[in-house]
């Protein structure tokens, strides 16, 4: 149902109408004028909205636009449909995939896996100098203390005493006095 259906005018009624006819729809389901019943509730409110879309001259082009759209949408017409075809660009696919072959694909992936294994044997490389550079820092800070132990504990599986760091003075050759 249309909002010009609505208030019972035409589609080409003077705005004169339009205000006429919904004052007198207001009057009558008014809610000071008619309780608390919902049906006229219904109408009131559907009026009130109806009258807002449309009687305002611009926002009437727009909803008399909406409904020329909504009654004849634009392609349904085949005529049109097959001129429109005509002179519009051809429609570009989107994505990606749409425009690989399988091979291409397959080939895309294993490259792409590739790539992959190749960035994380690089990072391990870089963790493996680290871990190594590390390792010779420490054993020079041990050979400059006078560490009997040059190497970290976890160098000495055997040990049954590991020294929890380096001590000037390695403790099974420390003399204890009383």
């Amino acid at each position: 149902m249309t909002h010009y259906e609505t208030l019972g005018v035409s589609r080409d009624a003077t705005p004169e109408k339009i205000h006429e006819a919904y004052r007198l729809i207001a009057k009558r389901t008014h809610p000071q004028n008619t309780g608390n019943d919902k049906k006229l509730l219904v109408i009131f409110v559907g009026a009130t909205k109806a009258y807002k879309a449309i009687r305002l001259p611009e926002d009437r082009k727009k909803y008399d636009l909406e409904l020329q759209l909504a009654e004849n949408p634009p392609m349904q017409n085949p005529v049109v449909k097959q001129a429109s075809q005509k002179h519009s660009a051809p429609q570009k696919k989107s994505g990606v995939l749409e425009y690989l072959t399988s091979l291409e694909f397959f080939v895309s992936m294993i490259l792409s896996i590739f790539l992959c294994a190749g960035f994380f044997v690089y990072i391990k490389n870089v963790e493996m100098k680290e871990r190594i550079k590390n390792f010779n820092q420490e054993t020079e800070l041990r050979k400059s203390l006078g560490c009997e132990k040059i190497y970290p504990e976890y160098m000495y599986p055997g040990d049954k005493n590991p020294n929890i760091g380096c001590r000037e003075t390695p403790v099974h050759k420390r003399k204890y006095t009383k």
